[in-house]
């Protein structure tokens, strides 16, 4: 052991393992954007260890289902299937009802994953010459249509006549007395003739032979595909290491050591005995450093530990075992003691304790207990209540295949007052050898699956590899009902836990004085039920209307997108056929999903609005009355959630007023109810709203996207949510041009009349190319594409979400700016009366192309702001970096710079700012007199502020000389930590100080690197927008006083940050009731929330700990004078 005081607790490899696996890439030359956040990833990789049964049984192509054991329990469980059956025994084996490897006609049987021994990819079988072992041709093949000496193949057709989902005796086809020939003879419609399948059932048939009917075979399938999409460090031993096909652990993302380790497994042969005990006893000696190598050598190598150096970040990696089996273990072991009750550590004893030496459950607990590096600082995540153990040991899994012990259970929890249950004796060959794998991966701290059938290892299998470690958090913007403090101002906050992937949306009161009050509601407790709910989804056929989302209105090409009416039960919130109602459909803490990037958005009925009474004609005289109409308006707060919906909560109590569910995620919903459901983003878009005429009519529109959940954006009519019905559901658009739109769509009135929404096309579009699309709001046809032309299949590109100016103050669209993923900020000219005359500006130049200092493009993924000049020229705001592809979370320091920008548009392109650095290293005398204005973060300490300790930064003020320069940048480099890979993500905001100072407010974001931080740090940044420097005096209260003065200076001057833990969400600003003070409110990923922990106690008046932001989640209260104007509100 070797104690380091920075431990904490870090998100597990549970928490973080999903988004290597199982990444959602749109093809080899696209981003791929992982399944779950990048923050929960780490650039560590795990150690994951296979240890696999190849005892003789694993050969076996028998296993009796449970009702068959009841039924037949006198019966064997063993061998192999007989295709010239003669006796009924045999028949009843060729039926799936009865033995669970038998070929079952609703399964798909898909070749296994990877290549056989002459490097051939695995295919459909031919019915007539299906390879009897998949590995090689040499095993020979079988013609499956003729058996047993010509005579006709058949199965049999498990028919469930209780629905009970269980066999009993009479639910297979079964000859009479003896019979020794074709039950067909008896005619049992139930048997059915190969040789009577169509084609596609015969290839069908002939995979489930070759690639399904023995154990081996199954388990083959399942972690070959599990090894092909990892990117983590992985091995294999099994019980007897036949064929030699032990393999040390090593990193996949190296393609030679995959394909080792895949060639490795499709070689395992199984016969002999089950040594579980002892093959666990040679993975841990293998962890462990300590050891010597001898000690593993007979998994098959004699390779040093797994755990990687210091260096490479073995202080907090992660090491798992996954123990596979069929079979009772019964090998000789001895000496080893009764480790989960010796006391030695502070892991065992209590609900681990038995009374028994020399156990599964003795051996896991020894290696989860004991310290496998002793040179290595104690830097392991831990999980609060599951796996506290910060020092390097082994997690294990145990997953059966077929074994059902004498427990259901384990424990629910490993607190030491928590009392044992009645552990068994295990004893070699019987069934509490079960129990011994139940209570070994519960010493272990992982999980014990038990598969009763194929699909269930399968499934199993991917759950043990991806099971998740609970780690509560907000990723989500916060929303409130106004935007100064009310007497009933609200804040809302989604939230997310990754233990089930359910959510939660919060409403907190924010009160006078920036303090949080009481949560007033949690939304999924005002969910109702099933048939209570009024869901609606979009078909294309019913027009400009919607539907129901109800079995009976879905067309049959949704029908069969969604898969069938129980999976849309259970989106809709059926709970009868959840696994803990006897179902087979994956649990759920609640029925709202987790919610992550889709940031609550509040529609009130404030009277407050863009002043578009002073448009012309019918659109502007009847406003007012609109306005009127608003006033009856019932609040509503809407949110996208990965449940496959977006939800309308009433504000008043938090109750669904209705939910819709975009058909685009229709083909992902049965993912939901999988029991190996890792994560998929559903409704996971930014969501907007505004007031828009249409069809001679003032509605208030939302227009949504799916962000990273999929390529569509959907509009809904919202005006009066409490009557919402199938007639509100305006449109769905895709397009091929239109990827993974991952901002927001802007509504908005353009020259020619016309409401639009406008949206940068996102990435991963079919061409890769920059386009800004601008889609009609009444119908959701596309108006009109502006192509930039910049991007293509090997180097791809996406627009980000545009800023739209409106230049002559007439209330529509002139000018819109968006950069994109290449660097370039583009202007577009959509000033003129017709959708023709609309293009890129300056010539199809970009305004600017934002690089680092090494000269490599700098991303711009966020929304650009503004600030104004006193001559009324435009300074055009932007930050640069990405956090949304699989990789951007890798951090190798020294990283890539990040900047913010300042460009002046003055209807000509600007220079790219080169390489920064000067002859003499200054860099006030780097671009000064021909460019950009360099500004740079002068200080970055850790200061007492009164009673107050934060992390605060400095800037330097030079001046910005407009007539010589074309405005200013400020490289994201730390003055105490270097280039470390920060970044901005999330948008800005500008605020107007009652000096005339705008201020540019923004969140930065730097990824973790090894062990440092659980996902990485922010800080809110706050400087002068228009030369990107410090503000002329203080902005920032650090000392919570209430008054901005001498004791909010750092060293002597302005403070121009604070660091607010993690967050990949914008700040939003509350004013206070006189508009003279502002609020910034943040999410934290690392924290509980506005108003306190997570276990519902509530803040009282005046609470520090529940002040405006000065909460675990977002470090508000932090405060600046000023004015606001609705431009910069929108």
């Amino acid at each position: 052991m070797n104690p380091n005081p920075k431990n904490r607790v870090l998100p597990s490899f549970r928490a973080l393992a999903l988004g290597l696996l199982w990444g959602a890439s749109a093809g080899a030359s696209a981003f791929s954007i992982p399944n779950t956040p990048l923050f929960l990833a780490s650039d560590v990789q795990p150690n994951i260890f296979f240890a696999l049964d190849d005892s003789g049984s694993m050969d076996w192509e028998i296993l009796k289902s449970n009702g068959a054991r009841t039924a037949f329990p006198a019966t064997p469980d063993d061998g192999n299937l007989d295709f010239s059956a003669n006796t009924i025994t045999e028949d009843r084996e060729a039926c799936a009802g009865y033995n669970v490897m038998a070929y079952n006609p609703a399964k798909t049987y898909t070749p296994w994953i990877g290549v056989d021994s002459a490097s051939v990819a695995y295919a459909n079988q031919p019915i007539t010459a299906a390879r009897v072992d998949p590995l090689t041709a040499a095993s020979g093949t079988t013609k499956l249509t003729d058996v047993g000496g010509g005579r006709s193949a058949m199965y049999g057709t498990f028919v469930d006549a209780n629905g009970d989902g269980v066999f009993q005796s009479a639910e297979c086809p079964v000859g009479s007395g003896s019979s020794t020939y074709n039950l067909r003879t008896y005619g049992d419609a139930r048997t059915v003739l190969i040789s009577t399948l169509t084609a596609a059932q015969k290839t069908n048939y002939a995979n489930w032979y070759t690639f399904y009917r023995k154990r081996e075979f199954v388990l083959k399938r399942a972690v070959s595909e599990l090894i092909t999409n990892s990117t983590s460090r992985i091995g294999i031993a099994t019980l007897h290491n036949n064929n030699a096909v032990g393999t040390a652990v090593a990193d996949m993302t190296v393609p030679a050591n995959k394909t080792l380790l895949l060639s490795r497994l499709f070689k395992i042969n199984s016969l002999n005995a089950t040594p579980l005990r002892t093959l666990l006893n040679r993975v841990g000696h293998y962890f462990d450093q300590a050891g010597a190598n001898s000690l593993h050598s007979a998994l098959g190598f004699a390779t040093a530990s797994p755990i990687l150096s210091a260096a490479n970040g073995g202080e907090c990696q992660q090491n798992f075992t996954v123990l596979f089996s069929d079979g009772f273990w019964n090998d000789a072991f001895a000496g080893f003691g009764n480790k989960d009750s010796d006391g030695a550590e502070s892991y065992d004893g209590g609900p681990h304790a038995d009374a028994n030496s020399n156990t599964l459950a003795d051996v896991a607990m020894d290696y989860y207990e004991r310290d496998l590096s002793t040179t290595l600082a104690n830097e392991v995540p831990t999980i609060l209540n599951v796996d506290e153990n910060a020092t390097q040991h082994m997690v294990t899994y145990t997953v059966s295949f077929g074994l059902q012990g004498t427990l259901d259970a384990a424990p629910t929890n490993h607190l030491a007052a928590t009392a044992p249950p009645p552990w068994p004796t295990p004893v070699a060959d019987q069934l509490t050898t079960a129990d011994d794998m139940l209570h070994a991966s519960f010493n272990a701290r992982g999980a014990h699956i038990a598969g009763q059938n194929p699909q269930q290892v399968i499934d199993g299998l991917n759950a043990a590899f991806n099971d998740i470690g609970t780690r509560t958090g907000s990723a989500s913007a916060i929303a409130a009902t106004s935007q100064s403090i009310q007497e009933d101002t609200l804040v809302f906050q989604g939230r997310f836990d990754t233990d089930k992937w359910n959510g939660e949306l919060k409403a907190i009161e924010f009160n006078v004085g920036g303090v949080f009050g009481q949560t007033l509601w949690e939304a999924s407790e005002h969910i109702p039920v099933e048939n209570s709910r009024t869901i609606f989804t979009y078909k294309p056929s019913a027009g400009d209307d919607g539907i129901e989302f109800e079995w009976r209105n879905l067309s049959a090409a949704q029908q069969t997108s969604i898969g069938n009416i129980n999976i849309l039960d259970y989106v809709r919130g059926d709970r009868t056929l959840e696994v803990a109602q006897g179902g087979a459909f994956r649990d759920r803490i609640s029925l709202l999903g987790d919610i992550i990037f889709s940031s609550p958005t509040a529609v009130t009925n404030s009277r407050a609005s863009i002043p578009y009474q002073f448009l012309p004609g019918a659109e502007g005289d009847s406003f007012f009355a609109y306005v009127d109409i608003k006033e009856d308006r019932v609040p509503t707060v809407y949110v996208g959630a990965n449940d496959g919906m977006l939800h309308a909560f009433r504000i008043s109590d938090g109750v669904e007023q209705f939910a819709y569910v975009p058909q685009a995620v229709f083909s992902n919903l049965d993912d939901l109810a999988s029991l190996s459901y890792t994560h998929t983003f559903y409704v996971d878009g930014t969501l907007s709203t505004g007031d828009a005429y249409i069809g001679g009519d003032w509605r208030t529109m939302l227009v949504g996207a799916l962000g990273r959940g999929g390529k569509a954006l959907f509009a809904l009519d919202i005006t009066t949510p409490d009557s919402f019905d199938e007639g509100d559901v305006k449109w769905e658009f895709t397009h091929a041009e239109l990827g993974y739109m991952l901002g927001s769509a802007e509504i908005t009135r353009m020259n020619n009349g016309e409401w639009v929404a406008i949206v940068g096309n996102g990435v991963n579009s079919t061409s890769h190319k920059a386009q800004l699309l601008i889609i009609n709001l009444s119908d959701g046809t596309l108006m009109k594409m502006i192509n930039t032309n910049v991007g293509s299949a090997d180097s791809q590109n996406g627009l980000s979400t545009p800023l739209l100016i409106d230049i002559d103050q007439n209330l529509t669209t002139d000018f819109i700016y968006a950069g994109d993923v290449q660097g370039n900020l583009w202007k577009f000219d959509v000033s003129g009366n017709t959708s023709g005359s609309w293009v890129v500006d300056l010539g199809g130049s970009p305004l600017y192309t934002a690089k680092n200092p090494a000269g490599d493009a700098q991303a711009i993924t966020t929304k650009p702001n503004l600030a104004v000049r006193a001559n009324n020229d435009f300074v055009i705001l932007f930050g640069t970096g990405r956090y949304f592809a699989t990789g951007d979370d890798l951090v190798t320091l020294p990283a890539p710079v990040e900047t913010v920008y300042g460009i002046l548009d003055a209807d000509v392109p600007v220079a790219t700012v080169g390489a920064r650095a000067a002859a003499d290293g200054n860099a006030a005398t780097i671009q000064t007199s021909t460019i950009l204005q360099a500004q740079e973060l002068l200080q970055e300490v850790t200061a007492d502020f009164g009673a107050n300790t934060e992390t605060v930064r400095t800037v330097t003020a030079r001046v910005v000389n407009y007539a010589t320069q074309h405005g200013w940048y400020l490289d994201l480099l730390s003055p105490a930590d270097g280039a470390e890979g920060e970044r901005v993500i999330a948008d800005y905001a500008v605020r107007e100080l009652d000096d005339g100072t705008q201020l540019l407010l923004f969140n930065t974001f730097t990824p973790a690197t090894g062990c440092e931080n659980s996902g990485g740090k922010s800080f809110l940044m706050a400087i002068d927008a228009l030369n990107g420097g410090a503000a002329p005096s203080p902005v920032l209260d650090y000392n919570y006083d209430g008054v901005f003065d001498a004791e909010d200076l750092v060293g002597g001057h302005v403070g121009a940050g604070i660091e607010i833990g993690l967050t990949v969400a914008p700040t939003t600003i509350i004013s206070s009731d006189d508009g003279g003070i502002n609020y910034f409110v943040s999410s934290a990923l690392n924290g509980d929330g506005p108003g306190g922990d997570d276990d519902d106690d509530e803040c009282e008046e005046g609470d520090d700990e529940c002040r405006g932001g000065n909460s675990p989640a977002g470090k508000g209260n932090r405060l600046f004078q000023g004015r606001q104007s609705w431009r910069q509100l929108q």
